[in-house]
């Protein structure tokens, strides 16, 4: 037990020094939306647990298609099943009720007090737009639209979209808690990845070096360990001057 407690102790401060030196110099952060800076997980699991007839915490949720396999699990059809996942991911009225994740918004927030340039690049459909404009006027006003990057078209491949506008804002810093996409920007931009992985996609990312792994805490991304490394009183950041 000692020793584990100890290699826990060390991950832990490793991981720390990490964040602190990804954060030293940051002048353009940008964010993924959902399930970075919204919990937009939690209005859509409500929704479809009311067409199971059950319910489950966010904490249930263990990757990507969890949502997909447990339909199919309650007797749904594959085409019901991916009906379902399209009739509350992509429904503008059930990604309205979405909330701020705290941890991120207070991040956010001080980087906006910092001074640090701050975009948000989604995979989200373009018919999501305004659903998207709405949600960051309510709880990131401190960002502008214009610095809201949704794609014009449904032929336009989401995973690359995000690629090339992280290198086009010169990004050093992405918040991601897609694998692929984690990966994707990771291995063609020169950001650090900060990555918010799914409990199924824990540590499939430890082969990157510019990639930061920060886990969940009971289901929900937890951006408190970084927010209070950069709140630090003696912490100045070079965006500043």
């Amino acid at each position: 037990m000692a020793f584990e407690a100890k290699t826990y102790i060390i991950k832990q401060m490793k991981e720390r020094v990490r964040l602190k030196e990804c954060f030293s110099g940051v002048k353009v952060v940008d964010w993924d939306f959902d399930g970075v800076l919204i919990n937009s997980a939690k209005p859509v699991l409500e929704r479809q647990c009311e067409v199971w007839k059950e319910k489950y915490n966010l904490d249930a949720i263990k990757g990507w298609d969890w949502t997909y396999h447990m339909s199919l699990k309650y007797g749904l059809t594959q085409e019901e099943a991916i009906k379902l996942q399209n009739d509350t991911w992509m429904n503008s009225v059930v990604l309205s009720k979405s909330e701020p994740l705290f941890g991120a918004w207070a991040l956010s927030y001080r980087f906006y007090r910092m001074g640090i340039s701050q975009h948000i690049t989604t995979s989200r459909l373009p018919s999501l737009k305004e659903c998207t404009y709405d949600s960051v006027n309510r709880y990131y006003p401190w960002i502008p639209l214009e610095n809201v990057h949704v794609r014009d078209g449904t032929n336009i491949d989401k995973d690359q979209f995000k690629v090339d506008w992280v290198r086009r804002m010169f990004a050093n810093l992405h918040f991601e808690d897609n694998r692929i996409q984690a990966r994707l920007i990771a291995e063609n931009t020169s950001a650090t990845v900060i990555y918010l992985p799914y409990p199924d996609d824990k540590g499939s990312l430890k082969d990157l070096v510019n990639i930061i792994e920060v886990p969940r805490v009971s289901g929900f991304p937890n951006l408190w360990k970084a927010y209070q490394i950069i709140n630090e009183s003696n912490y100045r950041n070079v965006a500043q001057y």
